[in-house]
């Protein structure tokens, strides 16, 4: 049974934090986890966009300095941090997030080199479910590694309900390389599978979800930021993730990632088959946790509803004119070109016919000025005017 620790956390003091990660650790390997180590050691946080640590997006400075910190103390000097954020894939883009969020200069204070996966290597590689699929392009540094820690923020998602340790790979992917595994799976189920691929290709050593402040409603970069006060951890990034859910009240079942990569064998998201070490879920469970609502309706579905019916359950993307100041983040960001900014227009413009609803433009907008609505106008009647609601977990 893999072992997921789940470690009290109630504030981002250096020390607090890392004690909570150096337990979670010893919980999940034990008081010689340092044997199995293997260099070079790359640490892959959640650096989406250029946020401040307080907004509550990327992963936090303090977890990041932490797990440096560990590994120094147990002698290990071959270490990187590395990400490449989302968007279109300019390369100054990563570079100005690693900068705003913190995670840059926590590189530099403890010597540790900072990678712009944008600037590195991209190596294309198969994929692990066979040659009828379309090759994987990762950065060079994440295949190199001997271990890869992965160090995700824990969030909701527009497009896949949860972001933990299966989504935050995805920015092993460089650049604008992003954009075309969107375009080539536009589905919810196409896009976890391909998630899943990254996850199987990359094979992650070890998993330190920053889970002290996480972010519920229509995230992972618009939503409200909740207060949850833990380190969770395992080696199994599938399990954490089961684990992950069933603290805000959710099915595990319920999270496509979730699904798709314990129904193809990578990792184990079955609650009754996993060990929890540290705290008991129940005694952390978070109630009434707002999950994000695009989709929310249609991935739960029962099978035998028609097109029509779920045609009422389609999302896209809307803006709030107060908000919008014109920059085309959006419009750069989209991987399907369909957004443009016109003339005259106060707010840019959806093509409904080539929106994938993948919502990259909610995620990557520097303003929060995109927001999730229900695309048939009767359906926002009904679940609540503009749709910029949440359902809630339980």
């Amino acid at each position: 049974m893999p072992k997921v620790a789940i470690v009290r956390c109630d504030s981002y003091d250096d020390r607090a934090v890392k004690e909570a990660v150096g337990e979670a650790i010893r919980l999940c390997l034990g008081p010689d986890w340092t044997r199995g180590v293997k260099v070079p050691v790359l640490l892959k946080p959640n650096v989406l966009n250029p946020s401040r640590p307080q907004d509550g997006v990327c992963t936090h400075p303090a977890v990041l300095k932490a797990v440096i910190g560990l590994f120094r103390e147990a002698g290990v000097r071959d270490l990187a941090v590395g990400d490449s954020s989302g968007g279109a894939g300019i390369r100054p883009a990563t570079d100005q997030a690693l900068e705003v969020s913190g995670l840059a200069a926590v590189g530099r204070e403890m010597g540790v080199k900072v990678l712009s996966f944008d600037r590195e290597t991209a190596v294309g590689v198969p994929n692990p479910r066979g040659p009828e699929f379309p090759r994987l392009t990762l950065a060079k540094p994440a295949l190199d590694a001997g271990w890869l820690v992965n160090i995700p923020k824990f969030k909701t998602h527009a497009l896949t309900t949860l972001t933990a340790t299966v989504k935050n790979l995805f920015g092993t992917v460089p650049g604008a390389a992003k954009r075309e595994c969107h375009r080539r799976n536009p589905s919810i189920g196409a896009f976890a599978n391909a998630l899943v691929d990254i996850y199987a290709a990359v094979r992650p050593s070890f998993h330190i979800v920053d889970a002290i402040v996480a972010m519920e409603g229509e995230g992972p970069s618009g939503g409200p930021l909740r207060n949850l006060g833990l380190i969770v951890a395992g080696a199994d990034g599938v399990a954490v993730d089961a684990v992950l859910a069933a603290i805000i009240g959710l099915d595990p079942f319920k999270v496509p990632t979730t699904r798709a990569a314990a129904g193809r064998g990578l990792g184990e998201g079955d609650l009754s088959r996993i060990e929890v070490v540290g705290t008991p879920i129940a005694d952390v469970r978070a109630k009434r946790f707002r999950l994000p609502v695009a989709g929310v309706i249609a991935r739960h579905a029962p099978a035998g509803l028609t097109r029509a019916a779920l045609g009422f359950m389609v999302t896209r993307p809307a803006f709030i004119d107060s908000k919008c100041n014109r920059c085309a983040t959006c419009v750069k960001s989209c991987p399907v070109e369909a957004m443009s900014v016109t003339k005259d227009g106060p707010v840019p413009q959806v093509d409904d016919a080539k929106c994938i609803s993948c919502f990259c433009c909610h995620e990557l907008c520097p303003h929060q000025a995109v927001y999730v609505r229900w695309r048939n106008p009767v359906t926002r009647f009904l679940l609540g005017g503009a749709g910029r609601g949440a359902t809630r977990a339980h």
